[in-house]
């Protein structure tokens, strides 16, 4: 993983976040991924980050294992649910860089975006698989708040809010079979923007749509 160093001793001590996009960067088979976050932390340190670390993972991660999210959860990464396309993710990606930028974060890439198929390949060969660093305990945690990871449904947001959150894996697997969730995933995943009537019993007799 090649990263730029900090260009001023501000940004070397400043909080850094990370955005881990768990759909195309999976975790290795056969790796374990308690590793993720401590490796992470060191690559941060090894190029001169010093500052304090946030780890999210991002992406549609009802489709990662659960034993998966535990594992990733309990090393203190948050979880970010958000099952828009990846065209969507992109633009909004963008998007928020420049507004960052604009409050004068500073935005670092470990691999092109431009490059997505080489991009989980290569940064994990180059990144994970290739740091001998131990795994301990005091590296374990990637977050600055101390007891179960939080997480965040993009999916249930609220006017003008960021979505549901809550904190543990069980309580986030839950969320998602809720009927709420999933009608509210339907009319998101519909491009008409409404769930089948199917889903909705008390919708079925009246006929037609609702506004």
């Amino acid at each position: 993983m090649m990263m730029d160093p900090p260009p001023t001793k501000e940004f070397a001590l400043a909080p850094v976040y990370v955005y881990w996009d768990m759909k195309r960067c999976p975790v290795p088979d056969d790796y374990d991924a308690r590793r993720v976050g401590p490796c992470i932390k060191r690559i941060l340190r090894k190029s001169g980050y010093n500052g304090p670390v946030t780890i999210t993972a991002v992406g549609s991660l009802s489709k990662v294992p659960r034993d998966i999210l535990e594992v990733v959860s309990s090393t203190g990464i948050s979880l970010y649910h958000e099952v828009a396309s990846r065209k969507c993710m992109v633009s909004c990606f963008y998007s928020n860089i420049l507004i960052q930028r604009e409050k004068k974060y500073n935005s670092i890439f470990p691999f092109p975006l431009e490059s997505p198929r080489e991009a989980s390949s290569t940064l994990w060969k180059n990144f994970l698989l290739a740091d001998p660093g131990p795994l301990e305990e005091e590296e374990d945690s990637c977050s600055e708040t101390p007891g179960p990871a939080s997480w965040i449904c993009s999916v249930c947001r609220r006017i003008c809010g960021p979505g549901i959150a809550g904190q543990g894996v069980d309580n986030f697997i839950t969320h998602l079979s809720t009927r709420e969730h999933e009608l509210k995933r339907q009319r998101f995943t519909n491009p008409k923007g409404e769930p089948p009537l199917d889903s909705c019993p008390e919708n079925a007799t009246r006929g037609g749509n609702q506004s």
